[in-house]
């Protein structure tokens, strides 16, 4: 199954929420940083971008001033040079990630209403890994592992012995 990486910072993170809920409905796996990474691991971030097939790069207004976000653009970009669609959600300050944005064909700007580009976004990040979306949304399996119940210990019997010598 084909992986997709979601980059966001705290101000993007309701548009990454619906990207990640859209692209798993459809049928993509996706790494989604504050539910499937422990805040502040940098190499386990690392590891899910070195093992992702895509990235979705989700631009804020704090995505042009934020350092992490320049460090997290670097690694994709430049470290593991991973395949990347932007998806603008907010007028960004000009930068070097923004100026980089800019430059990429297959971005989206999807402000005011970044819920319309969605299916856009998908469209793009689908033809980028060479695949096509479910048309139905992929309905999973809940899956309930009942742990077996304790064993009650063994009841130690009490044995009575009648009897001596050596018939015993």
């Amino acid at each position: 199954m084909k992986t997709v990486y979601i980059s966001y910072l705290p101000d993007g993170k309701n548009a990454a929420e619906e990207i990640c809920k859209s692209l798993e409905n459809r049928g993509l796996r996706c790494w989604f940083p504050s539910r499937d990474i422990v805040p502040g691991n940098d190499w386990a971030t690392e590891q899910a971008i070195k093992f992702c097939d895509r990235v979705v790069f989700v631009f804020s207004k704090e995505s042009g001033t934020s350092e992490s976000a320049k460090k997290e653009y670097k690694l994709i970009e430049e470290e593991h040079n991973k395949a990347m669609t932007g998806f603008l959600v907010s007028p960004v300050p000009a930068s070097s990630i923004f100026e980089s944005f800019k430059k990429e064909a297959g971005n989206v700007v999807a402000y005011p209403k970044y819920k319309e580009k969605i299916p856009q976004l998908m469209q793009i990040v689908a033809e980028g890994l060479g695949v096509e979306l479910s048309e139905e949304p992929v309905v999973k399996k809940q899956v309930i592992v009942e742990q077996p119940a304790k064993e009650q210990p063994a009841k130690k019997k009490k044995v009575v012995v009648i009897g001596s010598g050596s018939n015993l």
